[in-house]
């Protein structure tokens, strides 16, 4: 959607397994093009918890807070992006919440989109 393919899904996509995420990291360390990614799904998710939307400017504010997230919030993105986005993610946890129990939900995921 923002056309930034080395987060989680992308490593995924590239033959990391779930396991690889952690003690005793077999992959080795994540990738440090991977924060961009990981940052946007946090800062989102903490908007979610909150309450609160935040807008693009308000985004672009946080860039001051450190690398990682000045690196996770393009100058280019808009309000259009960012409620592609929101809306992207609504409709997978409609998905998610509709799963009948033990179900696996599957994502596709196209790594050269």
């Amino acid at each position: 959607m923002l056309r930034h393919r080395p987060g989680f899904y992308g490593l995924v996509a590239d033959g990391w397994d779930f396991t690889d995420f952690g003690s005793p990291w077999p992959k080795g360390p994540l990738p440090r093009d991977m924060d961009p990614s990981e940052a946007i799904v946090g800062l989102l998710d903490a908007e979610r918890a909150q309450g609160v939307r935040l807008s693009v400017s308000d985004l672009l504010a946080l860039r001051g807070r450190g690398p990682m997230v000045a690196a996770a919030i393009p100058t280019t993105l808009t309000e259009t992006d960012l409620d592609a986005v929101r809306a992207r993610r609504a409709e997978v946890f409609a998905l998610w919440e509709a799963l009948p129990a033990g179900e696996t939900l599957e994502l596709p995921f196209d790594r050269n989109a």
